[in-house]
């Protein structure tokens, strides 16, 4: 379901396993969606949720930097997969580069 959903402009769909999975993504990522496995157990599933719903997004420069790039590549209809991963790389080791990562 998160591949669907991440077809969505401006959706970020993270698939998770665990709350500490959850954090990181709504703290790093800003995601505003959560996915998980229908093999997840109903308490970790309510963890999950919980975890999400009651994390903020950190609002870090580097964390804000890598989802304007992720929204300007979004906005580029025409761009093939490989032309998406290779600019989400080359952001990427942009960030490392600076030590930003």
């Amino acid at each position: 379901i998160s591949i669907d959903c991440n077809k969505v402009l401006g959706v970020r769909c993270a698939k998770v396993s665990t709350p500490e999975e959850a954090m990181y993504t709504r703290n790093d990522n800003d995601s505003n969606i959560v996915a998980f496995s229908e093999q997840t157990d109903l308490q970790t599933a309510l963890q999950i949720i919980d975890k999400f719903i009651n994390t903020p997004f950190s609002n870090e420069e580097k964390h804000l930097r890598r989802i304007n790039k992720i929204k300007e590549i979004a906005g580029k209809e025409d761009l093939s997969i490989n032309e998406v991963v290779n600019q989400s790389l080359q952001f990427a080791i942009e960030d490392y580069e600076k030590g930003n990562n």
